[in-house]
């Protein structure tokens, strides 16, 4: 699982994100994408901080692009709709 979470991380970090529609994507990959959100949340409080966001990989700048709302966290909706993105580009995902 940590293999797939680097992998991951690793694509997101390399491409833009756009805002896409999280419900499209099949219910596999959302309960793939939301297991990784939830074991990237460290202190399980169902957001992302700067602090487990840079454990996970995520650079400053990276973390900001994703962070849509603004409020210094990325939500988990957040999360899937740059997931979405990356599906809907025919991205590997965390499987790679």
């Amino acid at each position: 699982m940590k293999k797939n979470l680097f992998v991951f991380l690793v694509l997101i970090c390399s491409t833009a994100v756009f805002a896409v529609d999280n419900s499209q994507m099949l219910s596999d990959q959302k309960a793939r994408y939301t297991a990784i959100f939830n074991n990237s949340d460290k202190n399980q409080d169902r957001v992302l901080s700067t602090e487990e966001a840079g454990f996970a990989g995520l650079s400053k700048g990276r973390f900001v692009s994703l962070d849509v709302d603004r409020d210094g966290s990325i939500a988990l909706d957040e999360f899937l709709s740059m997931a979405a993105t990356e599906e809907s580009k025919g991205g590997e995902g965390a499987d790679g």
